[in-house]
């Protein structure tokens, strides 16, 4: 696998004109990453030929740490005169910020880009005692051990990891570990996978899987939005999985769980059946929106990779743990009045070879007792509904 990724040269807004020629003293370079490697060598070549050219010195300082985030960081909080700017990587400007929703920073708003300088291959190799000689059979031989291969990258977010979480959306390796259990899965989907990865909608189509409107990408909310703006944008996301799936969507996750005052009322008039954008309960209920019943179906953000492994640091044992925990207060309240259990993932968190083992533990732990049904999304509501329950 060969993948080419930009490196960038940013630098801060400087607040006020000046009329002293820059550079009139010594610049500060930024690099996010660690000596040694690619961003960091580019950095200081740049900077040697950069010194060279203005008479002062252009000087790198390696911050590192958090995907990058630490040394964009230290550029941000500098002064803004154009004296520390911030040699980074796709990792740093593109995918971080997409990754941690909690960042002091917005770099279309602190930052302006300066030039593209580089790009970068990444290549895939195994090391010889690998049985696999080809990429085929390396995907053969990953999918007959869920789990156990590892790769190295460097680090969480970073562009070598999502290049490994690409190859397993590719080889759909995750979905092995489901359909080993028997789960059909209900995916939250943006829509632009549609587009760029119909591979992955079609793989899932097979499996049977539920898809679920999840905005168009991760980075548009619909709290962004004028109000028109966000009626077209899910009418258009139901639109698209509809043509891609070849069944029109009865349930939607907005992007970051985020609605405004319209949004009950916009996915009413696409008749969706529910929505899951709070996580406030474990047994589903009705409400009513633009004149239509709407039911509540149970998200979880503690049974969910995302805040326990990107926010509260768990190691995969200690997130198949808190699924066995879970599942065991629920399936205990669950002898009286039925129970709802979101276990919530990610494949880019959860896929990765350290934590796949343990998902597929824990999924084996939940098998082992009687009277649970997996299910998806709308055979859930539509089972409540049916129950003619009074909530």
């Amino acid at each position: 696998m060969n993948a080419r990724i930009p490196l960038l040269l940013l630098t801060f807004v400087a607040t006020s004109t000046t009329a002293q020629t820059y550079p009139a003293k010594p610049v500060r370079v930024v690099v996010a990453f660690a000596p040694g490697g690619t961003t960091d060598i580019l950095g200081r070549i740049y900077s040697q030929k950069l010194s060279a050219a203005t008479g002062q010195q252009f000087v790198v300082d390696n911050r590192t740490g958090a995907g990058g985030t630490i040394g964009t960081e230290a550029v941000v909080r500098a002064a803004p005169d154009g004296y520390t700017i911030n040699f980074g990587s796709t990792s740093s400007l593109a995918v971080s910020p997409n990754l941690y929703s909690k960042l002091s920073y917005d770099l279309m708003r602190d930052v302006a880009p300066v030039i593209q300088v580089a790009t970068a291959s990444f290549m895939l190799a195994v090391h010889p005692s690998v049985p696999a000689k080809t990429m085929r059979e390396l995907i053969t031989l990953a999918r007959a051990r869920p789990g156990q291969l590892n790769y190295a990258s460097s680090g969480s977010g970073s562009s070598l990891h999502l290049c490994g979480e690409y190859l397993k959306y590719l080889a759909k390796i995750e979905m092995d570990v489901l359909t080993k259990h028997g789960i059909r899965a209900t995916a939250t989907t943006n829509t632009d996978i549609c587009v760029h990865h119909p591979q992955i909608i079609e793989d899932a189509v097979k499996l049977g899987w539920e898809f679920m409107g999840h905005n168009k990408t991760n980075s548009t909310r619909l709290t962004a939005l004028e109000p028109e703006q966000e009626r077209e944008l899910i009418r258009y996301c139901t639109k698209r999985l509809t043509e891609a799936t070849g069944k029109r969507p009865v349930g939607w996750l907005g992007s970051g769980l985020a609605e405004t005052w319209n949004t009950l009322d916009y996915l009413a008039e696409e008749d969706y059946l529910y929505v899951s954008d709070w996580v406030n309960d474990d047994q589903p209920y009705r409400m009513m929106a633009g004149g239509k019943e709407l039911v509540y179906l149970p998200y979880s953000y503690e049974v969910n990779d995302s805040g326990q492994v990107y926010y509260r640091f768990a190691s995969g044992e200690d997130f198949g743990q808190i699924i066995r925990n879970t599942f065991d207060v629920l399936y205990a309240e669950g002898a009286e009045s039925a129970r709802v259990m979101a276990i919530c993932l990610h494949p880019f968190m959860t896929g990765v070879p350290n934590r796949i083992g343990a998902l597929d533990k824990a999924l084996a732990y939940i098998k082992g007792h009687d009277g649970v049904w997996f299910a998806t999304g709308e055979e859930i509501v539509r089972a409540y509904l049916a129950s003619k329950a009074s909530i």
